[in-house]
């Protein structure tokens, strides 16, 4: 009987340590690139657990009990500094992502650590209809790494590294699908045409062609998304929907 007990002690710590269900040390990626007339509308998120959530906040010497315009601050300087390490080019000449503004979102992780979700909106205007895009932010890391790749309006969309399938809805929603395995994609591809004024008879719209590209391998492959208890999903999965939305802070900053 008393080695059940400290067998059900031991057992404690660990179960708490998959908060996050890419694990407590993942950084997990997000990058939707939406083509739209003579730019590229990109919505970049990066959702920490908690070891690199605690590394961050340490870095901005702030705590989640922070004032909220100190987290907010920290925030749109800590997204303009991700956008300067993503390498895009167009036709071969660089583009800088300007930053529009960020969001951020601290929620409960493992042993009273949070866990946090910032997310970028940049625009791009690249000098032709073709963009190259690399993401550089923590290479090391091992985490759900998605691209999603749309054609707005005014466009279409003529080839793509990845589709527009948005899997785990910018984050929020990690698949409860233990035999999925997470995608790692930090590079894409993208060409499209701007659509002429209506003409009658014109062909339809036709659908991108989807080509995939290899993929940089310097980080560990990373786990299926855990499922199997509450501690184990993510903010806005089925598992953890239930959490209180008190423990959950949004704060936007937005670009002057």
């Amino acid at each position: 009987m008393q080695s059940m007990k400290r067998l059900a002690l031991l057992l404690i710590p660990i179960s708490a340590l998959i908060a996050h269900p890419m694990g407590n040390f993942s950084v997990n990626h997000y990058a939707k690139l939406e083509a739209s007339g003579g730019r590229v509308n990109l919505e970049y998120v990066l959702d920490l657990a908690e070891i690199p959530t605690f590394d961050l906040l340490r870095d901005w010497h702030l705590e989640r009990t922070s004032p909220r315009a100190d987290l907010e601050r920290g925030a749109a300087q800590q997204a303009r500094e991700w956008l300067s390490n993503l390498k895009i080019e167009s036709s071969g000449v660089p583009v800088k992502a300007r930053f529009d503004s960020a969001s951020l979102v601290l929620a409960d992780g493992a042993g009273n650590l949070p866990i946090v979700r910032i997310t970028a909106h940049a625009t791009l205007e690249p000098p032709s209809t073709a963009l190259t895009y690399e993401d550089f932010n923590y290479p090391n890391r091992a985490g759900w790494k998605e691209i999603v790749i749309m054609g707005g309006r005014g466009v279409t969309l003529k080839r793509a590294s990845q589709t527009g399938d948005d899997v785990s809805k910018a984050l929020t929603e990690y698949p409860p699908d233990p035999t999925l395995a997470p995608p790692q994609d930090l590079r894409a591809e993208l060409t499209w045409t701007v659509d002429r004024p209506l003409i009658p008879d014109a062909p339809l719209k036709t659908a991108p062609v989807i080509s995939a590209i290899p993929q940089p391998h310097q980080s560990p492959a990373a786990s299926a998304p855990a499922t199997m208890t509450s501690q184990g999903a993510h903010h806005g999965s089925g598992l953890r929907s239930l959490r209180s939305e008190e423990h959950t802070s949004e704060l936007q900053s937005h670009h002057d």
